[in-house]
């Protein structure tokens, strides 16, 4: 999507939470464990118990705005959990739309902080969905209109620690994304200004006390110092707590594996690596095997390792765009090999194979010092 509100949907995450100690009304209060369960049940990918309980909320709630949004919070994790994407639905966005117009049709003065934050999610999922189905038109409009809450939410960050999450990923993409991307540049002064430290202090700060929105703070928090900012040692102990909560979760098992790989702990990569390897689903083999290269590697059985980082460098790219990261670690390391047994012509192919599919820092940086 190549307009100026593609920059939001790489500047802020989608969540669904509340803010401050309450679900969305203090007549609602009691019902604040079964949406975090909710949630939990999402994130670790069951989506069985997910629906039940959505279920069960639904003929407590009624017509609820939380409803819409944790339907399509369901649909997005359901699938993207195990890197496939999600169908563009129809029906979750009608919901989505529901959840804005409940908002929007309040007087202003009259909506809560909790309500503002439900609508910034529903136009973020919004966003996605119409991006999916490959409506940039529409997909940009519902970005623009999540930017609106979004700086309402910069504000409440002391008050409401939920909304710590999108304002640290904004704080610091705000900053990392033109830096990185100068076609950018002339646009992003349409936007607040940033900030990198405080936006990681913010995401860490969200890890933490956010109820509702931690897991998603969490979950960028150790994708950005794992792959941008390189600091392995702050990343490791989030992707582990992902990992551990959330066993099912593949996404979460290549991020610890990967944190795991940065620390030199292969043997605890190669362990995850089989448990993502587990099922009949061709593309997470390929994606598991590439941990296990590594413990390979390191025990010195270097055709083994060729092997199984070749196999995932056939990751299905189609599938999800984020393989190219993980391809991009297996070339890499197939240089690296080359490089090692004095085959500079193969090494330098391999590399400059990598560096085609790089998409982060981390990648980035080692193929400076090799090519």
């Amino acid at each position: 999507m190549r307009t100026v509100f593609s920059i939001l949907l790489v500047l802020v995450c989608v969540v669904t939470g509340k803010a401050g100690e309450k679900v969305l009304d203090k007549d609602l209060e009691p019902l604040k464990e079964q949406v975090m369960l909710t949630l939990r049940h999402i994130y670790n990918a069951d989506s069985a118990s997910a629906s039940a309980e959505i279920s069960s909320l639904k003929a407590q709630m009624g017509d609820h705005p939380v409803i819409g949004v944790l339907q399509a919070l369901k649909l997005r994790w359901a699938y993207g959990a195990s890197y496939k994407k999600p169908p563009a639905s129809t029906g979750t966005l009608e919901m989505l739309a529901r959840v804005t117009e409940q908002v929007e049709d309040k007087d202003k003065k009259l909506r809560t902080d909790e309500m503002k934050f439900l609508a910034m999610a529903a136009y973020g999922l919004m966003a996605e969905q119409y991006y999916l189905a490959e409506k940039s038109y529409k997909a940009a409009g519902a970005a623009k209109s999540m930017y609106g809450y979004l700086k309402e939410g910069f504000e409440l960050c002391d008050e409401y620690p939920e909304f710590l999450c999108t304002t640290g990923i904004y704080n610091y993409f705000r900053v990392t994304f033109p830096e990185r991307h100068p076609l950018y540049k002339p646009f992003v002064w349409f936007f607040r200004s940033g900030d990198l430290e405080q936006g990681l202090n913010q995401l860490e700060e969200a890890s933490e006390k956010a109820v509702y929105s931690g897991t998603e703070s969490r979950f960028y928090l150790t994708h950005v110092l794992l792959r941008y900012e390189s600091d392995f040692a702050r990343a490791f102990p989030h992707a582990k707590y992902l990992h551990e909560v959330f066993p099912n979760n593949k996404v979460f098992a290549s991020l610890y594996a990967e944190a795991c790989v940065r620390v030199n702990d292969y043997e605890k990569a190669s362990h995850l690596g089989s448990l993502i390897s587990k099922g009949n689903d061709e593309e997470l083999r390929k994606l598991g095997s590439l941990f296990q290269g590594f413990q390979a590697k390191e025990n010195g059985d270097l055709e083994k390792a060729k092997r199984l980082f070749l196999f995932a460098t056939e990751m299905d790219l189609s599938r999800n765009k984020y393989f190219e990261h993980f391809q991009s670690m297996a070339w890499l390391e197939l240089g690296r090999l080359e490089l090692d047994e004095g085959n500079d012509t193969k090494a330098k192919e391999y590399l400059k194979k990598a560096n085609k599919v790089k998409r982060y820092d981390v990648v980035g940086k080692a193929l400076e010092e090799l090519l």
